[in-house]
């Protein structure tokens, strides 16, 4: 029965066949982790921290979607190229530094507005 390579696809016909498609395994461009791939933690368009996660479910092997909207999925061609994406650190718009106002602006606009509103 003649084995394999299950990357390339191609026929191990000899010892060297062998190591040339475990090298290619090693090096090849998937950056399989377990069996799949990795999506990268990211902030969704709510700014949102999503976790990373491995796609190694079945037949779910690759990380597709968007910068936005990650998921596993089967196909190779349709993976994320995930070093496109600027969404890795807190977006500006996210940032909550706003500082609450003070009891004295409170109580001004308390007493403005029960003189003109009241």
């Amino acid at each position: 029965m003649l084995k394999t390579c299950l990357i390339s696809g191609k026929p191990l016909l000899d010892h060297n066949m062998t190591v040339s498609c475990l090298l290619l395994f090693i090096y090849t461009d998937d950056c399989r982790t377990m069996g799949g791939t990795r999506c990268q933690g990211y902030y969704d368009v709510m700014g949102q921290w999503d976790p990373p996660f491995n796609c190694n479910a079945g037949v779910f092997l690759y990380c597709c979607g968007t910068c936005f909207y990650r998921f596993c999925c089967q196909f190779r061609q349709q993976r994320l190229d995930q070093t496109i994406c600027n969404n890795y650190d807190t977006p500006i718009w996210a940032n909550t530094d706003a500082q609450s106002p003070t009891k004295a602006e409170s109580l001004a606009f308390c007493t403005w507005f029960s003189i003109f509103c009241i």
